[in-house]
């Protein structure tokens, strides 16, 4: 019997103190997830995939964590909550509460909307699953996504240098897929995947001397590493083509067209429909969606080209 873990904003009403709580989920064959109960990486060992290529052994960091930001006219709300050398990213501002019941979940809300965050790995294989809902808000709004990939041994850091990746995107009519190939590692291919929302390339956002690199998550700090010593920084990867399952608009205009939408959308490439019924009726709740209500989700797996022997 599982127990259940609710934990409000009298628990994490400082950023130090939201460190103090993480949750661990395992996939069976020596793959892990980890974070803090704010959606901070705490130490150099989180992240919401480290794989493991030759089960129980070899973890490789693959997926650090995925960033939101809620764009609502011009103002945007970055719901990001991390360390870094200049200071903290305190996005755990707009978190109502955490929850642990088999899987861990984040409510955030922001103007009205309320985003809430679900991540579930799948037993026996390295893979991860982030699912989001959407519900409420009376103006035009886009939830913008934007996953921090890696491909290093889980226990160092990366230099900027170190980040090298080729790219193939593949794009569907609600959603996509990202393959990364780590240019060190031939042999080994990153699916990243959504089931709804667009792609956009961060390389042709406007750059200046002021502005952060669009391309690679910089000089972030992992506090509890701090305290016992270890000063390295790490850096993540963005890639060219990120910001999956955004543009999820609620406009009274466009309400007829969500009465009809039903639950989990099943678009991801190389799942089949039998392990996505499994999650959702395992894990999540599958039902008619309300107005004003989205449900999307995005995978990431990894995987060798040919299978060990």
């Amino acid at each position: 019997m599982s127990i259940k873990y609710t934990l409000g904003r009298s628990e994490f009403r400082t950023f130090e103190e939201g460190l103090e709580k993480e949750w661990l989920l395992t996939n069976g064959i020596g793959g892990f997830a980890s974070q803090s109960i704010i959606g901070a990486n705490n130490r150099i060992f989180s992240g919401y995939l480290i794989a493991s290529l030759h089960p129980p052994v070899d973890r490789m960091l693959v997926l650090a964590k995925t960033q939101e930001a809620v764009c609502i006219g011009d103002k945007e709300y970055d719901l990001t909550a991390q360390s870094y050398i200049g200071g903290n990213r305190e996005g755990q501002k707009y978190l109502n509460r955490f929850e642990l019941d088999v899987v861990p979940t984040y409510t955030y809300e922001v103007q009205g909307i309320q985003i809430k965050k679900s991540i579930a790995m799948e037993y026996g294989k390295n893979k991860v699953v982030i699912c989001y809902e959407i519900r409420g808000g009376r103006k035009e709004a886009s939830v913008n996504i934007t996953p921090c990939f890696n491909y290093r041994p889980f226990g160092e850091v990366t230099e900027k240098s170190q980040l090298k990746f080729k790219k193939k995107l593949f794009k569907d009519i609600q959603g996509g897929s990202l393959i990364l190939t780590p240019e060190n590692h031939p042999d080994v291919q990153i699916e990243f995947s959504s089931s709804e929302g667009n792609y956009y390339d961060r390389s042709l956002k406007p750059v200046s001397m002021a502005t952060p690199n669009y391309l690679i998550e910089e000089n972030e700090l992992y506090p509890m590493d701090v305290r016992t010593g270890f000063m390295g920084v790490d850096q993540h990867y963005f890639g060219k083509t990120s910001c999956l399952g955004s543009r999820c608009i609620y406009s009274k205009k466009r309400v007829h067209r969500l009465k009809n939408h039903y639950g989990w959308i099943s678009m991801v490439y190389r799942l089949g429909q039998r392990y996505y019924d499994r999650i959702t009726g395992t894990y999540f709740v599958h039902r008619k969606t309300r107005r004003c209500q989205r449900h999307f989700r995005i995978v990431l797996q990894i995987y060798k080209r040919w299978h060990d022997s």
